[in-house]
């Protein structure tokens, strides 16, 4: 394995056996009092219409998905800048490379919803965003719908 990829094993840790974080469900109500960052809710935004193409429900849980993985990866970005000595950036970028999978079992996060968690991770962090151009992002290992 490259050592430039996040391990799968990091990954593989903050997830439960189905592949999705371990959190208990949240019923539509409580969903539907979940404050969602505009930032989040652009990713369901179709170029050129300003609604976005998914329901409140389904916007909330994966935003839910993406800041819990955010969270989560936190002590493990920290720890390999530590460790390994490594500017930021360069640790971020594993991170977004670790997000990316060809394999639809193993793709927890779609390329813009792990852009999106690469961008909250160095915000949690205080670190310099990375960035991601759309052309990279849109490049990104395709992703199953989820």
């Amino acid at each position: 394995m490259s050592t430039n990829r996040l391990k799968n094993k990091d990954l593989q840790d903050a997830l439960s056996p189905g592949g999705r974080l371990l959190k208990q469900s949240l019923d539509s109500q409580e969903l539907s009092q979940v404050e969602l960052p505009p930032s989040f809710v652009a990713l369901f935004i179709p170029l050129g219409q300003s609604k976005p193409a998914a329901s409140r429900v389904h916007i909330s849980q994966r935003y839910e998905l993406c800041e819990d993985l955010a969270t989560l990866l936190v002590q493990t970005a920290a720890d390999r800048q530590f460790e390994r000595d490594l500017h930021e950036t360069e640790v971020l970028h594993e991170c977004w490379q670790g997000l990316q999978s060809n394999d639809p079992l193993a793709c927890v996060v779609n390329p813009r919803e792990a852009a999106w968690v690469v961008r909250r991770l160095a915000e949690l962090l205080n670190w310099p965003a990375l960035d991601l151009s759309e052309s990279e992002i849109a490049g990104a290992a395709p992703a199953e719908p989820i």
